[in-house]
């Protein structure tokens, strides 16, 4: 990533996609599962609201384009 992506007021985007990156290396290299709908790696999250709200779960690295996901377990 450029530094004059950063610098041009879409700090917050860059910091996304940062994230997204690093979380999708350290997917790949930890064995991740697989998407069942695309077959792309999958990233462990969080749920951030509703019943569910505090449990892991795996989603898609593809997100939004794809909105695959797994229980973890």
């Amino acid at each position: 990533m450029s530094p004059v992506f950063v610098y041009m007021s879409r700090f917050t985007e860059s910091v996304i996609t940062e994230r997204l990156a690093f979380s999708l290396k350290k997917c790949i290299q930890s064995e991740a599962p697989l998407c069942p709908k695309c077959g792309k790696p999958m990233i462990k999250r969080v749920a951030k609201k509703g019943i569910n709200s505090g449990k892991e779960f795996w989603s898609c690295s593809s997100f939004p384009e794809c909105n695959g996901t797994r229980k973890a377990e």
